[in-house]
């Protein structure tokens, strides 16, 4: 499809859009029929593996466009090994790596993945499009694989131009089930299609969904699939496992290959963490250098709102530590302070925009729970959490939730956040009766305001 034809099919759903007024369409309850499994539903398991499997038989180019998240990388290298093993030309595959900071569905990604030319597409974990487009590039057959995302609510709208289920297919936990993994998911999927896929692609799984859920989740319903393939896997090892594939996604002049190189020269735990490969050597490097970043940041002082109950730290770094630093931070506070919410913001991770990271505090947390204790009831004390916090602040700002875009505020209630432009990250700020002028940290020196 041409760069004309694709921006014109965008255009025209997004003006139709517009015209029917919102009509929210959940892939969750559309996709996922009644009586469900967990990760995903056996209805929608069946489907997605046969469609996987006619590709796979077929000579047409696939490109891969997965998140930079470890578990969507260790999804896309279950994808390549079955492919693999099932004999398909390897040279027929492509993997697109998307910018930073950026989302799969913009009009100028759509544009590049296009340019691919794919006969097929599969996204991992890149979430869900804002428009009525669900194909990355319309008409091109796509799977979408999702895992942490759909449960939250997320939801797109399709309105009358939904794919037909030859074209367009989703793997993703129904609305009431817990969080899975893509590359649990991946694994169920591929792990009949040859018998050697078990050998091959089971740790790989382990270690993504690690990555994920981490290793102490209920060996229980619904949970029985994931306790099955950390049965006989070495904890410690992925513990190790999952601290080296967290820093290259978030480490300047790192990225996701660099995970991606690492999981597809190893056969076992053993090979990602021999630090004497050359692969491995490169996720041992990105976990220093994100950890010295960390710490030059740690040691700086906050700023604190005028009632005292919110925080915040501003940041100017290449690397995506604020999401770190915030969570870790947040726990940081001593048990009298009154520090509901920490935020991290960071200006030097996408030119123009502030980044930031919304935690409710440990604190916060505490102090509901005596309160709860105190009046002897079981019904449950509402939190003034960080999703509601910055719901309240950003509508009295005109223009502000707009100017963060769909994925604005869509994380969990106790830790949120999103990216602004500087001049709206500024109202929001003053709305949060944050005083003084904007600067901006760099670790080591003080810029000052952009």
């Amino acid at each position: 499809m041409s760069s004309r034809a694709l921006r014109s099919t965008l255009s025209k759903a997004s003006s139709s859009r517009l015209r029917r007024g919102p009509q929210s369409f959940s892939y969750s309850s559309a996709h996922t029929p009644v009586g469900t499994e967990w990760p995903v539903s056996k209805h929608q398991l069946d489907k997605a593996r046969n469609w996987f499997e006619k590709i796979a038989q077929s000579n047409g180019r696939i490109v891969f466009a997965p998140n930079t998240s470890a578990d969507a990388l260790c999804s896309f290298v279950i994808f390549l090994r079955t492919l693999e093993l099932m004999g398909y030309d390897m040279t027929r595959t492509s993997l697109y790596h998307k910018p930073r900071a950026s989302s799969i569905y913009a009009p100028e990604e759509r544009e590049k993945v296009a340019s691919l030319n794919p006969d097929y597409i599969i996204s991992i974990d890149s979430g869900l499009p804002e428009d009525d487009v669900p194909c990355i590039v319309p008409g091109v057959p796509t799977l979408l694989v999702e895992g942490m995302g759909l449960e939250r609510g997320r939801e797109t709208h399709f309105g009358d131009h939904q794919e037909s289920e030859e074209s367009f297919q989703i793997l993703s936990p129904p609305l009431s089930s817990p969080p899975a993994t893509c590359s649990l998911t991946a694994f169920l999927l591929c792990q009949p299609l040859h018998p050697d896929v078990h050998r091959t692609c089971k740790y790989i799984a382990s270690i993504g969904a690690a990555c994920s859920l981490g290793t102490n989740v209920s060996k229980k319903q619904p949970y029985t699939a994931y306790s099955a393939i950390l049965h006989d896997v070495p904890s410690r090892e992925l513990i190790r496992i999952k601290s080296l594939l967290y820093a290259p996604a978030r480490v300047e002049g790192f990225g996701g290959a660099v995970i991606v190189d690492a999981l597809r020269g190893s056969s076992s735990f053993e090979d990602i963490l021999d630090p004497l490969s050359s692969t491995a050597k490169k996720l041992y490097d990105a976990q220093r250098i994100f950890q010295q970043t960390l710490d030059g940041f740690k040691r700086l002082p906050f700023r604190y709102s005028l009632d005292g109950k919110l925080a915040m730290l501003c940041i100017h770094s290449p690397s995506s530590v604020h999401a770190t630093l915030a969570r870790e931070l947040a726990l940081s506070f001593p048990i009298k302070s009154k520090v509901d919410h920490f935020i991290v913001a960071n200006a030097g991770y996408k030119s123009g925009t502030v980044s930031f990271s919304c935690r409710t505090t440990r604190t916060a947390f505490r102090r509901q729970q005596s309160i709860q204790d105190k009046l002897s009831t079981s019904s449950q004390i509402p939190l003034n959490d960080a999703q509601t916090m910055l719901r309240q602040f950003s509508k009295q700002v005109p223009g502000l939730v707009k100017d963060g875009g769909y994925y604005y505020n869509k994380g969990l209630p106790h830790a949120t956040g999103g990216s602004l432009s500087i001049e709206m990250f500024e109202k929001l700020r003053r709305t949060m009766s944050f005083v003084g002028d904007l600067e901006w940290h760099t670790g080591m020196s003080l810029e000052k305001p952009i």
